[in-house]
């Protein structure tokens, strides 16, 4: 048996919705319209508001200082920069505003169609007006970002581990000869490898005592096996970091012996997270991110109640700072990094930092703080096989004693004086360089910034000249990589189809110039 059911036509749709879609596409239609109109007029406004040269903002301070003539060149880098950025801005909003004239042109279209209830036909037009919306902003998309939010904010991460040459012909003879590195004058015995260093970081940091080891990685392991072996530690799910070499926090702690215990979210903790396991821990543990940075809706723990909740427990407290600073670098201009003694002077019981990076010594770990927990530490059969070596040891003294002179530190610690040096200088270099390149390469000179890199201060930036290289037949790639292959391999970074070498890294001068002489 065969049952049928009646056919039952499909109503035609009511053609208030064709209505209705008209309105709207007229309505995107005037955006469209206003759009193209803004998109072409923006430019010829501001090219008639905006100047060319900045001589026509601010005189040229020929009868000023020294200081002043140097802000007015460092001004004048950056103002030559934003207008070639407003240029390049100018362009995409050329390209945006014939994007919008054609969107407006098929809108209205659309809407006249619509309108009339001619429904196959105005679909088709709907479709096409998305699609040329999705393409067109696509590429405009693309065009934006090979352009930048704002000029030149591609940085230049360079890892900075330069020793001064004068600590290095200092320390040679120590090194090829017996040196009291674990013998103690006075008493006529042995004596601890880390004294001296110990000595000099007390006075520059406030420190009770203080332990070093061969990296700050192994300072951080050594500090949770002391104290936390087969215990738990609760760190903030927004401090859980990843160092270079993708070593990762979680595994370092597994890797010492102690348990981790997650607290708050990634982009806020509290306190009270901490108190809610306080009872449960053996140490409270707070990590600067020195190779990253949140912002945003965020808020982390300070170390104050850290340590005040630590005290009140009985329990250690342990800041790592990662690629701490040793002073405060805004003394120069620079961005800010907290220091060992800021951290400590909260009431935090121990602080780990590395012995180059920011301090610009040699690659260690420098472990500051309380001494009773120093003396722990140093007990630690771990220590020993963590130590550093004489080299280290010596290098890092030296280092430290630069810092007990502040007022010469940016003219004797390499890391400083490279971040110091005045524009001024910057663009002597550019102008030195230039003479060392054939007639092969055209070469000018743009506004660059740079961060120092090394995982430190990874939301700030410097700012730097960059000698921008082009060959009349490699491409970048090849350039770059001919580059590197160099007697002297020279370093640089390849933006906007071009070879930028910063010239905060270009020294020693006279090696570089000789050098480059070797691409031809």
């Amino acid at each position: 048996m065969r049952f049928e059911t009646a056919y039952a036509p499909v109503a035609e749709p009511s053609p208030w919705w064709l209505k209705g879609l008209a309105i709207l596409m007229a309505i995107l239609t005037a955006f469209m319209v206003l759009g193209s109109i803004s998109a072409i007029a923006s430019p010829i406004i501001l090219d008639r508001l905006l100047p060319d040269n900045y001589e026509d903002i601010e005189p040229y301070p020929s009868e000023g200082s020294d200081e002043e003539k140097d802000e007015w060149e460092e001004n004048s880098v950056f103002w030559d920069e934003l207008v070639e950025y407003y240029d390049d801005m100018m362009s995409l909003m050329g390209v945006q505003g014939i994007h919008s004239a054609i969107l407006a042109f098929v809108g209205l279209l659309c809407t006249i169609v619509l309108w009339k209830e001619q429904r196959e036909l105005g679909i088709k037009l709907v479709g096409s007006w998305i699609a040329i919306n999705f393409l067109g902003g696509a590429v405009l998309f693309w065009m934006f970002t090979r352009i930048g939010v704002i000029p030149d904010f591609t940085t230049n991460s360079e890892e900075i581990e330069v020793i001064d040459p004068s600590i290095i012909e200092e320390i040679t003879p120590l090194l090829s000869r017996p040196i009291n590195l674990e013998y103690n004058l006075d008493t006529g015995s042995r004596g601890q490898r880390d004294a001296f260093v110990e000595a000099q970081l007390s006075r520059l940091t406030g420190c009770e005592a203080a332990a070093i080891v061969n990296n700050n990685a192994a300072a951080l392991m050594l500090v949770l096996n002391t104290f936390a072996l087969g215990k738990f530690v609760p760190v903030s799910r927004g401090e859980l970091v990843e160092i270079g070499g993708s070593f990762r926090l979680p595994e370092l702690m597994t890797k010492s012996g102690s348990n981790l215990i997650e607290v708050g979210t990634t982009n806020k903790t509290h306190i009270e997270d901490f108190e809610s396991v306080v009872e449960e821990s053996a140490m409270l543990l707070k990590v600067h991110p020195s190779n990253y940075h949140i912002s945003g809706f965020s808020e982390e723990v300070e170390a104050k109640e850290l340590a005040k909740l630590a005290n009140s427990q009985g329990i250690p407290s342990c800041v790592d700072l990662g690629s701490g600073a040793l002073i405060d670098l805004s003394k120069w201009s620079l961005p800010s990094e907290p220091t060992p003694q800021s951290v400590l002077s909260q009431g935090i019981d121990l602080v780990t930092f590395s012995g180059d990076k920011l301090l610009g010594a040699v690659q260690s770990g420098l472990i500051v703080g309380k001494k009773t927990l120093i003396d722990q530490i140093k007990k630690n059969p771990l220590k020993r096989a963590l130590r550093a070596d004489k080299l280290t040891l010596t290098i890092l003294s030296k280092v430290l004693r630069l810092y007990e002179d502040p007022e010469t530190l940016d003219q004797k610690l390499p890391l400083l004086k490279t971040l110091t040096t005045p524009v001024t200088e910057l663009k002597n270099r550019a102008v030195t360089l230039k003479s060392a390149f054939s007639e092969n390469f055209s070469l000018e000179t743009r506004m660059s910034t740079v961060q120092i890199g090394s995982g430190a201060l990874p939301d700030k930036t410097v700012e730097s000249l960059a000698l921008v290289v082009k060959h009349n037949q490699m491409k970048p790639e090849d350039l770059l990589s001919r580059m590197r292959s160099l007697s002297t391999p020279i370093i640089g970074r390849i933006k906007e189809d071009r070879v930028w070498l910063d010239l905060r890294g270009a020294e020693p001068l006279e090696e570089l110039t000789k050098v480059i002489g070797e691409l031809d």
